[in-house]
């Protein structure tokens, strides 16, 4: 299962910096703290529908891309 979170956080990490944003810039869009942001992309801490949601929304794709890769970006 471990696996699975690193996998998000490694494509929320991705485009987070194909967006241009900072970590805390990120986490501030989106309501959240930096080091939870940090934890979600090192594949540390277990990701819930709502901060994907946000995410995926702030980050321009779907929320199917961010969970499993598939799909297209929204972009």
């Amino acid at each position: 299962m471990a696996h699975f979170y690193q996998e998000i956080g490694k494509r929320i990490g991705q485009l987070r910096r194909e967006k241009g944003f900072s970590q805390g810039e990120l986490a501030d869009l989106v309501h959240m703290e930096k080091d939870m942001l940090m934890a979600f992309e090192d594949g540390k801490m277990r990701i819930f529908a709502d901060h994907i949601s946000k995410l995926s929304e702030v980050l321009g794709v779907t929320t199917d891309y961010l969970i499993y890769g598939n799909g297209k970006k929204d972009e």
